[in-house]
């Protein structure tokens, strides 16, 4: 969209063979990713979203743009673990936050992204879970609390 005064984001249909990430919050879980009872992933695959996101979050506020809503039902992703994040809408711009302010966001939005990383951890298959990747990823989201 090119119309002055307007932002928009316009984006490709999404390939059908992308799925939901994790299950929409409930009451119980609201503050926490849930996933089907028998959902699994290789840490692999896991360490491969963290990337992903990652490198969203980096580009996000490298644009002054906070997404809010770091949640694993807000992630579609396929059998090779490539990501489409998406729901952006309490999204907002930090322009006009100070340095500070923004700093904060960040800090936030890091936050949710280890409770992310704990919660997939939480459904790493059993193979994998004292795997030196499996530990590092445990590591990096204590960092970011």
């Amino acid at each position: 969209m090119n119309e002055e005064g307007y932002l928009a984001l316009i984006m490709d249909l999404i390939p059908q063979h992308y799925k939901n990430l994790g299950l929409p919050p409930s009451f119980e879980s609201c503050t926490r990713d849930t996933f089907t009872e028998s959902f699994t992933l290789p840490i692999a695959h896991i360490g491969k979203i963290v990337n992903q996101m990652q490198d969203v979050f980096n580009h996000l506020h490298e644009n002054q743009v906070s997404h809010g809503d770091l949640y694993a039902h807000n992630i579609l992703f396929d059998q090779q673990a490539n990501i489409i994040f998406g729901d952006f809408g309490v999204a907002t711009m930090q322009h006009m936050l100070s340095d500070l302010q923004q700093v904060k966001i960040k800090q936030i939005e890091q936050r949710a992204l280890s409770y992310l990383i704990d919660d997939l951890l939480g459904v790493c298959v059993e193979y994998d879970q004292n795997s030196e990747p499996y530990n590092d990823l445990q590591q990096y989201a204590a960092s970011l609390r």
